[in-house]
């Protein structure tokens, strides 16, 4: 009876981790040797991705979401240009700089991390309804 119920309770986990990008990946972003909290969430909707990103505290949408095979693209304003791979339960690869900023280039690592779909789909919503898509 306690394994059911272990089954069970570990039940949104897996269901997550089972969605391929699709979930919160937490992690950082290195720039010339200075490192920065970084949270990102993806979700497919509509037949396509959209996402949000956390990065040091501020939060912006994700835009020029793409994702190919083991592959995610995407750029977050005043960030630059994120190239990833994702491999497992983890999302690693480069930053492009962002000339607006004066960001230098650097790189990123994730690792997924556990929240609810519900809440996932609300933060990734409310920055987008702040600055749009």
């Amino acid at each position: 009876m306690a394994g059911a119920a272990a089954a069970i309770v570990a039940a949104p986990v897996f269901a997550q981790s089972g969605d391929g990008l699709t979930g919160t990946w937490k992690g950082t972003v290195e720039r010339r040797g200075v490192q920065a909290p970084l949270m990102v969430r993806l979700m497919q909707k509509d037949g396509s991705w959209e996402g949000r990103a956390d990065v040091d505290g501020a939060a912006s949408p994700l835009t020029k979401v793409q994702v190919k095979g083991n592959r995610v693209r995407f750029s977050v304003k005043g960030q630059g240009s994120f190239d990833g791979t994702f491999s497992g339960d983890s999302i690693a690869g480069s930053i492009s700089g962002s000339s607006k900023k004066d960001r230098p280039p650097g790189t990123f690592t994730l690792a997924r991390s556990e929240e609810s779909r519900e809440e996932m789909e609300a933060k990734i919503n409310s920055v987008i309804g702040l600055f749009g898509p």
